[in-house]
């Protein structure tokens, strides 16, 4: 019956410790959890403090539809057009109607002079361009408003790709050569002036006359 009593009385003794112990080994399992955790915290912000900065990409702010549009900007169209402006008041040039006081008119770069009649005088205007001679009536009155009104007849390099058939005949040679250049004369197809201009007639005189003036014709030697 003692032997009884203190078995009860030890195993009331161990339970207590037994509880203390687990305890204790449970405390020191989270505090070795929790060290780990911060453990792996610092190492996971020090590989983010030493991992290397990505370069900055710099985006190019002037897109081709912006170049495309700064190309057709207002100022660059307004070079381009100056430049073709130019272009054509180099090539194509009034002239002064006569070189002398017989109102013949010299064309060293052609190669060529006509004769003009003193009843012209004042009354037609000449261009003249790098392959090209135009001849126009000049009106006193009022001037003349429409591209190509006017014309009494032109003088042409004569090329392959020339279309004949766009010029009407003068009633004169139709082809001459001056400097081993062949020549195109020709007219405007259709009646080139307002019939209700004032100086109409004028015009209709001239346009007669033109066969006799281009006889004058005559290459520079």
């Amino acid at each position: 019956m003692r032997k009884k009593i203190m078995l009860i009385v030890i195993i009331l003794c161990l339970i207590p410790i037994t509880v203390f112990f687990i305890a204790g080994i449970s405390t020191k399992n989270k505090a070795i959890s929790s060290n780990d955790n911060n453990v792996a915290s610092e190492v996971t912000t020090n590989d983010k403090d030493t991992e290397e900065p990505k370069p900055i990409e710099v985006k190019d702010t002037n897109t081709s539809s912006e170049k495309k549009n700064n190309y057709n900007s207002p100022s660059t169209k307004t070079k381009e057009n100056s430049k073709e402006n130019t272009s054509k008041k180099n090539n194509e040039k009034p002239k002064t109607p006569s070189t002398n006081k017989s109102g013949q008119y010299n064309s060293k770069s052609l190669g060529f002079t006509i004769d003009f009649p003193e009843s012209w005088k004042g009354h037609y205007e000449v261009v003249e361009g790098t392959d090209f001679l135009r001849v126009s009536f000049k009106p006193s009155k009022k001037p003349l408003t429409h591209e190509g009104e006017g014309v009494l007849f032109i003088i042409l390099k004569k090329t392959p790709d020339l279309n004949e058939a766009a010029y009407d005949t003068v009633g004169s040679v139709k082809h001459f050569e001056a400097k081993g250049t062949t020549y195109l004369i020709g007219g405007p197809l259709d009646f080139s002036m307002e019939e209700n201009h004032p100086e109409v007639k004028k015009y209709m005189e001239m346009m007669k006359e033109r066969p006799n003036v281009l006889k004058t014709i005559k290459a520079i030697k």
